[in-house]
């Protein structure tokens, strides 16, 4: 069996202090180290967040929100040149709300051991199959393929499911993926796969995946967003 590889995951964190399940994360203290990032956020979630603090439990506190790219970017650099994670190999993001359990995390690395042992990227990604638990609305479900499609004609970059909110990069993709700041705020995801082409990346089918109560939901105003950052994505890398 594969050895187990030190994982560090950036948890971008804004207006969590309802829903975030602290004690989730201590499960799995042996094996992960987390940064949680405080996105400037307005409610208790800093508070929250620092009541825990630890050694394998790092907080991080944005001076103002910037957005979950940018939270994510910071918390990526912020782990690939601290001293305490000199040892880590794979550094990610994950969702605050968990809508992908920690324990995929195992799965990636086994999964890419298996299929792809070069690979400096492993995407989760959310596919209905036999044996595989994805909850997801219909309407979110035909959106996301929608807008897969629509990216994978655009920019060539062959994902299924470029948006899901679970990632790990080995340490010598890190500061190509998030040395610079993203041009995009609501595609980064697709944004991270278009700096990383040259380099081998694998999507890992997810066993379980959920909608959380509380995330945002696709708007018209959304919508447009997204439609303006895919025309700066084109202009930047098309």
């Amino acid at each position: 069996m594969p050895e187990k590889k030190r994982i560090c995951l950036i948890i971008p964190c804004y207006n969590e202090e309802s829903r975030i399940d602290l004690n989730s994360f201590d499960k799995f203290n042996d094996d992960l180290v987390y940064v949680f990032v405080d996105d400037g956020s307005s409610d208790g979630t800093f508070g929250l967040l620092k009541s825990r603090e630890s050694d394998f439990f790092i907080v991080l506190k944005m001076e103002k929100n910037s957005g979950k790219a940018e939270a994510v970017r910071r918390g990526m650099l912020f782990a690939d040149s601290d001293y305490r994670f000199c040892d880590v190999e794979w550094f990610g993001f994950w969702d605050a709300d968990l809508a992908t359990p920690l324990e995929e995390n195992v799965n990636f690395i086994l999964y890419r051991d298996s299929f792809n042992p070069e690979a400096s990227a492993i995407f989760g990604s959310r596919i209905h199959r036999l044996g595989a638990k994805i909850n997801r609305s219909f309407f979110r479900h035909v959106i996301g393929r929608l807008l897969a499609t629509f990216m994978n004609a655009l920019f060539k970059v062959g994902t299924y499911d470029s948006q899901c909110g679970a990632k790990l990069f080995r340490r010598d993709s890190v500061k190509k993926a998030f040395g610079d700041p993203f041009v995009s705020k609501w595609l980064f995801d697709l944004e991270i796969i278009i700096r990383l082409r040259g380099m081998d990346m694998l999507e890992c089918p997810l066993k379980c995946w959920s909608d959380v109560g509380g995330s945002k939901l696709l708007t018209f105003r959304n919508i447009l967003r997204v439609a303006i950052d895919i025309a700066k994505l084109w202009k930047q890398y098309g």
